[in-house]
């Protein structure tokens, strides 16, 4: 079974089209987790703060145990936004599905030949902006 040119474009740009939406929800969860431990760190921020302003009732979080509880939540927190730094990590993840869909549209709309759209595929994962530069036709 012989696979014609148009097969083969055609697979190549679904197979495009699944590593760039597999990136963008890469991207997507690691900006949620961001979002999420810096939310965490400014409830227990904020709660430990709230417990400890005078003239208020004692509320369930203005206990010693709590406050610690609340504390070691927030340093936790702290660290591993430090330590997975998903902002950097979802801006790369951004860049390779940005730098797939414009290996897409060449093969789409400027009939970049499939040969050549696998090597920036493959210069994609390693600088999404250097594939880019070489798409565009500027010099390097």
């Amino acid at each position: 079974m012989e696979v014609t040119m148009t097969q083969q474009r055609d697979d190549f740009l679904k197979e495009l089209d699944r590593e760039a939406k597999w990136h963008y929800s890469r991207y997507q969860l690691l900006r949620n987790l961001q979002v999420a431990l810096m939310i965490a760190i400014a409830v227990a921020g904020f709660l430990t703060a709230n417990a400890g302003v005078s003239g208020q009732p004692a509320p369930f979080y203005s206990g010693p145990v709590t406050l610690v509880v609340l504390g070691l939540v927030s340093v936790v927190c702290a660290a591993v936004n430090q330590w997975l730094n998903p902002e950097r990590r979802s801006a790369e993840h951004y860049k390779i599905k940005m730098a797939l869909r414009s290996v897409e549209g060449a093969v789409k709309y400027r009939d970049l030949p499939i040969a050549e759209a696998e090597l920036l595929r493959t210069l994609v994962f390693a600088d999404p902006e250097r594939a880019l530069v070489r798409l565009s036709g500027a010099p390097e």
